[in-house]
């Protein structure tokens, strides 16, 4: 029911890759929904991008089996059935579908074959909740139960979330090796080591609620009118929102420079290339002379070849002729020698 749910719910803003030119990459490095590109060689790039970020009909394609309305309606439905038990004193975690609580519910709430019911997981010992996905706890059998979401999951510890309640804002460092690291300028896959944070994220949808000096439980973020706020919330809402802006500001100058980048790269291999082509030019300028004077170069040998085998025909033929002459004037002058 829940993964059914979530379907519906599915956000269409998803990631994809594709193979372009040089054109399309130079008009995707210039949108915001660019997330990284990589050249392949010298004509074509691997590249990233946000799809479905824009209301236009071109930027705008949705998955078919989505549908917002209903996970948007069954959500509603599902908070207004767990308000009595997500508002109670004792309440100390709260999901979608679940709560932990204080003190155990009537027989008659609870069954595990019922649909709407709820069902018995476990009865708890001890235990810490954090934030959402993000709570351990110690069952009465002895059993130990830890969630958190996140790359560096198998990095946390029951240890770990005390040190985080005594201290909500604590950020800690640790290495996670990532199994399937790609490398898209060489397209393989490697282990590869990755510096994580790891901590609890804070003042996003709720705010903490603390009795003296002890973190106790969290109030959600209303903001309807700013003038009517406490101090301590509006110093809170502000360093939020200056924090924010900061990073927004920080993510601006990274995009700049990376964008900067890629230009400066785009011009280098623009700039290769004119030079690559100007010199094949010039290589097949040098081999068509070549060809051409190697051309010349047969022709005269071939005419003076012929040349010299015309002049002997033709000085045999003025022999013939000459000795034709001779012997017709000697015949005439035989016949003029002959009396009446």
């Amino acid at each position: 029911m829940n993964s059914l749910y979530g379907r519906f719910g599915i956000n269409p803003t998803s990631t994809t890759a594709e193979i372009c030119d040089h054109d399309r990459y130079r008009r995707l490095i210039r949108k915001d929904s660019f997330i990284f590109g990589e050249p392949l060689n010298e004509e074509k790039f691997i590249v990233a991008y946000h799809v479905n970020t824009g209301s236009t009909s071109e930027a705008w394609n949705p998955p078919k089996n989505g549908a917002v309305q209903l996970a948007a309606a069954i959500t509603a439905c599902a908070r207004i059935y767990m308000y009595p038990y997500i508002s109670r004193e004792d309440c100390y975690y709260t999901d979608t579908d679940s709560v932990v609580l204080g003190q155990p519910l009537p027989d008659g709430l609870i069954s595990s074959s019922v649909l709407g019911m709820f069902k018995l997981e476990d009865r708890i010992k001890e235990g810490y909740f954090l934030a959402p996905k993000s709570y351990c706890y110690t069952t009465v059998e002895g059993k130990g139960i830890l969630k958190y979401k996140g790359a560096a999951k198998n990095q946390i510890t029951p240890e770990w979330f005390k040190s985080q309640y005594a201290n909500p804002s604590r950020k800690e460092h640790v290495y996670v090796t990532n199994n399937f690291g790609r490398d898209w300028k060489t397209l393989t896959v490697h282990k590869k080591e990755v510096l994580y944070q790891i901590g609890i994220s804070m003042g996003t949808k709720r705010l903490a609620v603390f009795r003296e000096d002890l973190w106790v439980d969290t109030e959600p973020i209303e903001i309807k009118d700013l003038s009517n706020i406490t101090p301590q919330y509006s110093e809170i809402i502000l360093s939020f929102l200056r924090n924010e802006l900061n990073q927004y500001m920080v993510n601006s100058t990274i995009l700049s420079e990376r964008l900067t980048q890629m230009d400066s790269e785009m011009k280098s291999l623009v700039s290769d290339k004119d030079r690559e082509i100007y010199e094949t030019k010039r290589q097949i300028e040098e081999i068509r002379n070549h060809m051409n004077n190697l051309t010349k170069s047969d022709k005269d040998t071939k005419t003076e070849q012929k040349t010299k085998t015309t002049k002997p025909d033709q000085k045999t033929k003025t022999d013939k002729v000459t000795k034709t002459a001779k012997k017709t004037y000697n015949q005439t002058k035989t016949v003029k020698k002959k009396p009446p």
